[in-house]
Order: C-alpha cells, then sequence, then structure tokens
C-alpha cells in the first residue's frame, strides 16, 4: 500500500495542508492512516476519491 504525506497530498490537490490536518480530523477524506503518529493518506482511496469528486463537478456544470 502507498501512502501520502499531507504535504504529498496537499500538492497533488492543491488543498492546503491546515485543511487537509482539519478534514482528515473529521472523517472527510477517504483512506487516512497514522504511523508513529505521523498523518498519511492510502493513495489508492485518494485518487478513487478524487475521481469521485471529479465525475460529481463534471456532471453539474457552472451555472452561467
Amino acid at each position: 500500500m502507498k501512502l501520502l504525506s499531507v504535504k504529498q497530498l496537499a500538492e497533488l490537490t492543491a488543498i492546503k495542508s491546515s485543511t487537509l490536518y482539519d478534514w482528515a480530523n473529521q472523517g472527510r477524506v477517504p483512506g487516512v492512516v497514522r504511523v508513529n503518529g505521523l498523518l498519511r493518506f492510502n493513495a489508492a482511496a485518494v485518487h478513487a476519491w478524487l475521481k469521485t469528486l471529479e465525475e460529481k463537478t463534471s456532471c453539474n456544470p457552472p451555472a452561467q
């Protein structure tokens, strides 16, 4: 299982690290793993989550 650090996920998603920490604590991000107290994210779970978010946004184009 490949794990992403908070920094890696922040760079991948353009979401602030502080927001990712908050979302992880709130259960809003899938695949959260703690390794020796450090927050990590299961890469496969994150990619699946991002794909579903992308599908949701592509089905709902912005109003003009």
